[in-house]
């Protein structure tokens, strides 16, 4: 038998593939009785932090992308309005191009 999966309430959609899955609630800080980001420096620190785990992963597969490029390419992916599949073959194409 699998548990139930704990409803929590959130300040964004929920969105497949979300750098940080524990950016709940930001408003109280609250998710489960357990403090988490509680202000927006906290969020925007674990924002950094994941986009810096980002990047590490981006130069190991040598993707060639600049931090800029990786960050509008985890806005598009967090807003839901480009699937991943998409957004790799885009990027694959484009660099055919001179």
């Amino acid at each position: 038998m699998v548990p139930e999966k704990a409803k929590t309430s959130r300040s964004a959609p929920d969105i497949p593939g979300k750098l940080s899955s524990n950016v709940t609630q930001r408003s109280n800080g609250t998710a489960n009785g357990t403090s988490t980001l509680s202000s927006t420096s906290d969020w925007e620190q674990q924002r950094k932090h994941d986009m810096k785990a980002v990047m590490e992963l981006s130069n190991m597969l040598r993707t060639g992308l600049s931090p800029e490029q990786l960050e509008i390419c985890v806005n598009l992916l967090e807003s839901g309005k480009v699937p991943p599949r998409l957004l790799a073959d885009f990027i694959r194409r484009a660099r055919e191009f001179p």
